[in-house]
């Protein structure tokens, strides 16, 4: 059961402000995604949604991937679709599904690495001039985290 779905889309959140009287409502896992459901409170009331979406979930997520939640419709405002400017309102429901982490599937390449200092938590390399450090579009495989991969097994 996805939270806020007993919810009329049409009311505002403030009408359904006493089922909610903690500041988070509900928590569940539903297919790997985490869903979540917030009162807006005084404080938080005036400012941007992604300012308080930031404020709501803490430091863990930057402000850019929070305003990537919100364009992609996992953040809803009232049961509705918002935007990252939109001001809070106190009271405002903000809806939040996290979508499920996917890790990256990096190929570990046998490439040769300048190793300057190495132990159980630190590896200090230096990088070539010119070589990609990390896998990104139009450089998949030959990069730095490829070869750092490889060295790790």
């Amino acid at each position: 059961m996805q939270p806020g779905s007993d919810l009329q889309p049409d009311l505002p959140a403030q009408e359904h402000e006493e089922e909610y009287s903690e500041h988070v409502i509900d928590a569940e896992q539903e297919h790997g995604e985490e869903y979540s459901e917030h009162v807006i409170d005084a404080q938080q009331a005036g400012k941007r949604l992604d300012r308080a979406l930031a404020d709501i979930l803490g430091e863990g997520f930057s402000r850019s991937y929070l305003k990537d939640l919100i364009k992609d419709r996992h953040v809803l405002r009232g049961g509705k679709a918002a935007k990252p400017a939109d001001k809070v309102q106190e009271g405002d429901l903000i809806t939040i599904r996290l979508p499920e982490c996917v890790l990256p599937d990096i190929t570990p390449e046998d490439i040769p690495l300048d190793i300057l200092y190495e132990d159980d938590d630190v590896l200090v390399v230096n990088k070539p001039k010119g070589m990609v450090v990390h896998p990104a579009a139009g450089h998949w495989n030959g990069t730095l985290v490829n070869a750092v991969m490889h060295h790790c097994l």
